[in-house]
């Protein structure tokens, strides 16, 4: 199974569903494009393969950002399954993700500074200081995320499931342990 995706959303008062109070207004026009990719890999094992790439074009005023541009994120992710490994009914699963996270872009911070006298010699011995206004350029790039992890769910009966799972995120270190138990009724 192969699964091609494009959409385009558009935004307002938000970037990639994130709100800023020092951002102002904004309006985000996103085009994503997504790929999956699914095949059996033999037996009762079956893979699967994930891509996604955003790009958006972000217009904003009456905040501390005057433009922002060349937004752009992508993240992917690769898993295999497997049904019936070491009890009839179970699954197994391995995965490993790298979160969607911001690639590219380059936001305008427009700031205001004071100029000539230092702030001492302003406040202390009232010489005169004036207040500028600076445009200073950064570069928007998040840390990329990747997490493995590892599932094992297994029926207890006929209403019954038990599931585990075991989560590491490389670039931090953190682990979670979950289990889980479903009944039905």
């Amino acid at each position: 199974v192969s699964v091609a995706e494009v959409s385009h959303v558009d935004e307002n008062r938000s970037v990639w569903g994130a709100r800023f109070g020092a951002v102002g207004t904004t309006r985000t026009a996103t085009v994503q494009k997504r790929v999956l990719l699914s095949a059996p890999l033999g037996g009762t094992w079956r893979g699967r393969l994930g891509y996604e790439h955003s790009t958006g074009e972000v217009s904003s005023g009456g905040g501390m950002f005057s433009d922002i541009s060349g937004l752009k994120a992508e993240g992917w992710s690769a898993e295999t399954r497997g049904a019936g490994v070491f009890r009839k009914d179970d699954i197994v699963r391995l995965s490993v993700r790298r979160q969607t996270g911001v690639t590219g872009g380059r936001a305008r911070i427009d700031h205001v500074v004071a100029a000539g006298s230092s702030f001492t010699d302003a406040f202390y011995r009232r010489r005169p200081q004036s207040l500028e206004r600076k445009h200073t350029m950064i570069d928007l790039h998040g840390r990329p995320t990747t997490r493995y992890a590892l599932g094992y769910g297994l029926p207890l009966g006929e209403k019954t499931q038990i599931a585990v799972g075991l989560e590491y995120e490389a670039e931090t270190g953190d682990r979670a342990v979950s289990t889980h138990l479903r009944m039905s009724f």
